[in-house]
Parts: C-alpha cells; sequence; structure tokens
C-alpha cells in the first residue's frame, strides 16, 4: 500500500500539536511538521506506521530493490568531475581525525 502524502503543517510557538495530533486520530491522514521551511516531524496513523514497518525488523534488507540501487548509482556518475580527489581525499582523512566532543549536533 502506496503512503499517502502528509498534509504541511506550519508550527510556530502558537500551534496547538495536540489539535494536529487529534486531527491525525480522527481522519488518518499524516501531517508533516514544518519549521523555518523545513520538515522537523511527521505524524502518522497507527495504520500507517504499521504499514510502513511491516515486515522489516530486524532485516535490514527487507524492500532492498537492486535495480534502484543501480540506477542511483548510474545517476551518480560523473559526480566528481572537475574535483580534485586526491584533495578531497586528503581533507576527509584530516577531518575524520578531529575530535568532535563538545560540537554541537
Amino acid at each position: 500500500m502506496a503512503m499517502k502524502q502528509p498534509q504541511r503543517v506550519h508550527w510556530n510557538s502558537d500551534k496547538d500539536i495536540v489539535r494536529v495530533v487529534r486531527e491525525v486520530a480522527e481522519d488518518g491522514e499524516p501531517r508533516a511538521i514544518e519549521r523555518d521551511g523545513e520538515t522537523v516531524a511527521v505524524l502518522l496513523s497507527p495504520d500507517d506506521f504499521a504499514d510502513l514497518n511491516a515486515g522489516t525488523v530486524g532485516q535490514p534488507w527487507a524492500g532492498y530493490d537492486p535495480d534502484r540501487a543501480r540506477r542511483a548509482l548510474e545517476a551518480a556518475t560523473g559526480a566528481l568531475t572537475g574535483v580534485d580527489t586526491e584533495a578531497l581525499q586528503s581533507d576527509l582523512r584530516a577531518q575524520r581525525g578531529q575530535d568532535s566532543s563538545g560540537r554541537p549536533v
């Protein structure tokens, strides 16, 4: 069963989130909660949540589509054209060695 597109709810300090939860409980339609133009949460009905997770707990490859993975890799071909890959790899190695304690997430 295909997931329904969520209704967008723009959240601010005045938004009554309990009302939005009640709406989802009543009509079963998902809601995407947005703040400053970015989706911060999605509310789903229990049925939609069950459908989303059906048979996937403990099965990391459930839903894996090798053809889709191949298409994604083919679409990425040339993504690093013009990039100095040696400099990129050097930068990545240096960044991996940096201490990240105390850095905000």
